[in-house]
């Protein structure tokens, strides 16, 4: 069996756990995902979108640009009305249309910078906890003849959608 040690484990790289890594990453955190997917394209959509206060936080980062080049900027957004929030007060008063799999694809990219340790097409098998910290066994889902990967941590947090 493989092993490997980080501070912090987390299960699921979509754009929760990708976030979650790159700020732990940025902070000097030892930090790995364990994700399902063998790349980071997703199939079919879930967001559509980024609302002002995620904009803000990724401005923050210095990183917003990216989005803002890859997406197109709404000042109304709709409801059950159609909402003009272009007199809020925030340098980002509009809504960015952009598919989940981009962000996905720009936030990934961003913990590659931040030296952020993706471990793809891993499925967890279990999760141990003691004194010591975490253990996160986890298998190939390729069925590729890889033995079991065992991850060691302090601590780990789980970030998977629906």
């Amino acid at each position: 069996m493989q092993a490997s040690d980080h501070d912090i484990i987390i299960v699921g790289g979509g754009p929760t756990g990708l976030m979650l890594a790159a700020e732990l990453a940025l902070a000097g955190v030892d930090v790995a995902i364990v994700e399902r997917k063998a790349a980071q394209a997703r199939v079919g959509g879930r967001a559509g979108g980024l609302h002002a206060r995620t904009l803000e936080l990724l401005d923050q980062r210095g990183i917003v640009d990216r989005f803002l080049a890859a997406g197109k900027t709404h000042p109304r957004v709709s409801f059950h009305a159609a909402l003009d929030i272009s007199d809020f007060p925030t340098r980002h008063n509009y809504l960015l249309a952009l598919a989940q799999e981009q962000t996905e694809r720009l936030l990934a990219a961003w913990a590659d910078e931040l030296d952020v340790r993706i471990y793809r097409d891993r499925d967890v098998d279990g999760i141990a906890c003691d004194d010591e910290g975490v253990d996160v066994t986890t298998a190939h889902l390729s069925n590729n003849g890889a033995p079991p990967h065992k991850q060691a941590a302090p601590a780990r947090s789980r970030c998977a959608g629906p």
